[in-house]
């Protein structure tokens, strides 16, 4: 099986995890925010080499940029619970500001290309 396939099947796992005990807890909307924000952080870190599977950083930008996002949905679904009254004004807001700067430098290092 391929690192992608694989890391792709931790990510769906992941996901309705999080959209199972969120339908448990009857909070379906933050089970599914921590569910895509852990899939995406564990498909950005996972490694599939033959059988061990290994955990590293990512290598590139883009592993940087599925991270980052994974962390924003974990700290968005949180918020959901904890400071509800926060989440729209401050932390969406500051949120997809980073993520459209990480989009940006993504696309800087893209059409700069390999020296």
């Amino acid at each position: 099986m391929s690192r992608t396939g694989f890391s792709g099947q931790v990510f769906v796992g992941c996901m309705f995890i999080g959209i199972g005990l969120g339908l448990a807890f009857k909070r379906p909307d933050v089970g599914a925010l921590l569910g895509l924000g852990i899939g995406f952080m564990l498909m950005s870190v996972l490694r599939l080499k033959d059988q061990p599977v290994e955990i590293a950083l990512p290598s590139r930008m883009s592993g940087y940029l599925t991270l980052f996002l994974g962390l924003f949905l974990v700290v968005l679904g949180l918020g959901f619970i904890l400071y509800p009254h926060l989440i729209y004004p401050y932390i969406v807001g500051f949120g997809v500001v980073a993520l459209g700067l990480g989009f940006i430098a993504f696309s800087a290092v893209v059409i700069k290309g390999p020296e």
